[in-house]
C-alpha cells in the first residue's frame, strides 16, 4: 500500500493532508508558500516545513502526492519546480505540482470537463473540455486578481479613504475598516503601503467590506458588485473558449466563497446570468479535493491517469510518471 498526501497552498494558508497505511491521518495548516505573498525566503522555509510534515507522517513509506499552489503557473513554473525538487520528501515516488485550480478540474464533479473559478486571496480561472485545458488570470495582484479578497480589500480601502476625504460618496467603510485595522484608516493605508509583501494584509480587509455590503452600504455594494461581475466574466470567457454546454458545471473555490455564503450565492447567480443555467457548486474542502487527486494517481499505478492536455503546462510530474 502507498501513502498519499495532498497539499492545498493558497495565498494565505497551506493545508496538508496525509494518509499513510498503519498511521493516523494527518491534517495540518501553516502559512502560505506563495513567493509573491510572503517572499522568497519565507516561501522556501514553509515549503520545507510542509515536506517535513509529510515525511514525519509517512515515516519513510513510499508515497504519492499532489502539491497545488497558487504560485505556480506555466510562466513561472521553472523556478518553482527547481525549489520543489530540491525539497522533495524522502520516499516520494511521484509528486504532481500544479496551480491550485487544477485539482478542482481534475477531480469530480468536473472530472476534466467544466470551469473552475478561484476566489480567495487571489483569483483565477481554469477550464477543460476533456481534450483542452485553458487558464486565464492568475497574473498575481498587480496584473490581475479581479474579484479576489485582495481586490475587494484594496477597492474597499480606496473607497473608504475617498469617502473620508469627502471626494467620494459617504460610506460606512471608513469607520468599519478603521475598526478592523484598530487604527485610523489613513494610517492603515500608509502602513500597508510600506509592507514588502502587502497582499495578505490587504486581503484581510475583504470580510469587512463584505459585511458592509450585507449591512446595506451602497459604496461597499458597488465594490462587491464589481468583484462578482469580474468573477462571472472570467467564468463566462472560459466557458466560451471551450464551448462548454449546460451539462458542464462550474466549481467555485477559495476563501471568499467558502467564508461567505451570501457572496458565493451572488457569484453563482452572476455566473448563471453570464453563461446560462448550469450546475455551479462550491468546493468546501479544497484540501480533501487535492488529497483525492493524489489517491487517484496512487490507485492508477502505472496506468496513465493524467491526460496530455495537463502535462508540462498545467501539471508537472516529479518522480515516476503515472
Amino acid at each position: 500500500m502507498t501513502a498519499v498526501y495532498g497539499i492545498d497552498a493558497g495565498g494565505t494558508r497551506t493545508r496538508i493532508s496525509v494518509q499513510a497505511p498503519g498511521r493516523p491521518d494527518i491534517r495540518r495548516e501553516i502559512g502560505s508558500i506563495n513567493r509573491a505573498t510572503v517572499g522568497e525566503t519565507a516561501a522556501r522555509d514553509r515549503l520545507r516545513e510542509t515536506f517535513d510534515i509529510v515525511t514525519d507522517a509517512t515515516n519513510g513509506q513510499v508515497s504519492v502526492g499532489w502539491l497545488a499552489t497558487a504560485g505556480i503557473v506555466a510562466e513561472t513554473a521553472a523556478g518553482e519546480l527547481s525549489v520543489i525538487r530540491g525539497l522533495l520528501p524522502e520516499g516520494s515516488r511521484l509528486l504532481v505540482a500544479s496551480n491550485d485550480a487544477v485539482p478542482m478540474l481534475f477531480a469530480p464533479p468536473l472530472t476534466d470537463r467544466g470551469a473552475v473559478v478561484i476566489a480567495g486571496t487571489g483569483s483565477g480561472f481554469l477550464g477543460g473540455d476533456g481534450e483542452t485545458v485553458v487558464q486565464l488570470g492568475s497574473h498575481e495582484y498587480l496584473g490581475a486578481d479581479q474579484g479576489s479578497a485582495f481586490d475587494i480589500g484594496m477597492q474597499g480601502l480606496r473607497a473608504a479613504l475617498s469617502a473620508r476625504d469627502g471626494i467620494g460618496r459617504p460610506s460606512a467603510l471608513s469607520e468599519a475598516l478603521s475598526q478592523c485595522a484598530s487604527r485610523d484608516i489613513a494610517a492603515e493605508a500608509r502602513r500597508l503601503a510600506a509592507l514588502p509583501f502587502p497582499k495578505q494584509e490587504v486581503a484581510r480587509l475583504a470580510p469587512t467590506v463584505i459585511q458592509c455590503w450585507l449591512d446595506g452600504d451602497d459604496v461597499a455594494g458597488t465594490v462587491i458588485a464589481t468583484a462578482v461581475e469580474a468573477l462571472a466574466a472570467g467564468a463566462a470567457r472560459i466557458r466560451e473558449l471551450l464551448r462548454l454546454s449546460a451539462a458542464d458545471g462550474t466549481v467555485l473555490a477559495g476563501g471568499l466563497v467558502t467564508g461567505s455564503a451570501d457572496f458565493a450565492a451572488a457569484v453563482r447567480v452572476a455566473i448563471e446570468r453570464a453563461s446560462g443555467p448550469h450546475q455551479v457548486t462550491v468546493c468546501a474542502d479544497p484540501a480533501a479535493k487535492v488529497l483525492s487527486c493524489a489517491r487517484r494517481l496512487a490507485e492508477a499505478g502505472d496506468r496513465p491517469s493524467i491526460s496530455r492536455a495537463y502535462v508540462d503546462r498545467h501539471v508537472w510530474l516529479m518522480g515516476t510518471p503515472c
